[in-house]
C-alpha cells in the first residue's frame, strides 16, 4: 500500500500498518521535509504523489479535506486499474475522488475517530479506534481487513451522512476543547489558574463523561438547569460577558431541551436563557 498525504495521520496510519505486516511501498508529502521526516517515522520510501500511486494496490490518501480533490486529480494519471483509493477525511464522501474512480480504480473514505496530536500517539492510538467507511462496491472488505489488522473497529456510514457524522465527532472533540478552555478561563478569572484549574476539573470532567457514556445524556445531567434553578443561571448570567456568556446562554438551551422539568420552571429558565445583550 501507498500513502499520500504522511502528515500525522497518514504517518500514524503508515506505521501502524507496518507493525502489522501490511508493507508500506511509499509515502508522499507536499514538502521534501515533510517526506524525509515522514520516510524516517514509517521506514517508507518517499517519492512523489503520482510515483507512490502508481506503487500502490491500496492507496490512502490523508490530505487536508480541502485537498481532497486536488490530490485525486494529481494521482489519477497514475493509479492502477482496479486499485482501492481511500481518503480519511471525515466530513467528505468518496465522490470526492472521482477522477481516480474514472481512471479505472475503486473509490472508498475511511475515517479513523480518533485525535492524532502526533504520528506517534496516533500510531499507538488506534487499537481500539472505531474506524467509519463506504465507498464502491468490493472496498469495504479490503477496509475492514486492514482496521482490524490495526486492532481497531470498521462501522459502515452511509455517503450521504459523512457530514452529519462528522459534525458530531467535531462537537464531541474539537468543540469540548473550546468549551473547556472557556471553563478554565473561567476559573483563572475567578482565581484559579491554569495548571490548578486543569487540576481541579479533571475529576469533573472525567466522570461527567463517563456518566454520559453509561447512562446516557439525560439520565447524567446534572446542575442548576437540570435542577430548575432560574436563581443561580440568573447569577451566572450577571457576571458572564463576551463569548463565555454566548456559550453559556446556547449551551443553556440545549440543557433545558434535556431537563425533565415542570412547565413553570421550564418557563422560567427559557426566558433567561433567550439569546439578548
Amino acid at each position: 500500500m501507498a500513502v499520500v498525504g504522511a502528515g500525522k495521520v497518514g504517518s500514524a496510519l503508515a506505521k501502524a500498518l507496518a507493525r502489522a505486516g501490511w508493507p508500506v511501498v511509499a509515502v508522499a508529502c507536499r514538502t521534501a521535509a515533510s517526506a524525509r521526516r515522514a520516510s524516517r517515522f514509517t521506514g517508507a520510501p518517499a517519492m512523489s504523489a503520482g510515483e507512490a500511486a502508481a506503487r500502490g494496490r491500496l492507496v490512502l490518501m490523508a490530505v487536508p479535506d480541502d485537498l481532497v480533490s486536488v490530490a485525486a486529480r494529481e494521482i489519477a494519471p497514475r493509479v492502477q486499474r482496479g486499485a482501492v483509493v481511500a481518503h480519511t477525511s471525515g466530513v467528505l464522501s468518496s465522490d470526492a475522488l472521482a477522477p481516480v474512480r474514472r481512471r479505472g480504480a475503486r473509490a472508498a473514505s475511511l475515517h479513523p475517530l480518533m485525535t492524532m496530536p502526533s504520528p506517534a500517539a496516533g500510531a499507538a492510538s488506534l487499537p481500539g479506534t472505531r474506524f467509519f467507511h463506504e465507498g464502491d462496491r468490493g472496498t469495504a472488505p479490503v477496509l475492514r481487513a486492514m482496521v482490524r489488522a490495526l486492532g481497531g473497529i470498521p462501522i459502515a456510514v452511509s455517503r450521504g451522512g459523512k457530514a452529519l457524522y462528522h459534525a458530531g465527532a467535531v462537537l464531541a472533540c474539537n468543540d469540548l476543547v473550546a468549551l473547556l478552555d472557556a471553563a478554565f478561563r473561567l476559573f483563572g478569572r475567578a482565581g484559579v489558574p491554569g495548571r490548578r484549574a486543569r487540576a481541579a476539573l479533571a475529576p469533573l470532567v472525567r466522570r461527567t463523561v463517563e456518566n454520559v457514556l453509561a447512562l446516557g445524556a439525560a439520565r447524567a445531567l446534572t446542575g442548576p438547569v437540570a435542577r430548575g434553578d432560574a436563581g443561580t443561571v440568573a447569577r451566572h448570567l450577571a457576571v458572564l460577558r463576551g463569548r463565555p456568556r454566548e456559550l453559556y446562554l446556547a449551551l443553556g438551551r440545549a440543557t433545558l431541551d434535556l431537563a425533565r422539568l415542570p412547565r413553570p420552571r421550564r418557563a422560567a429558565l427559557a426566558r433567561l436563557l433567550e439569546n439578548r445583550p
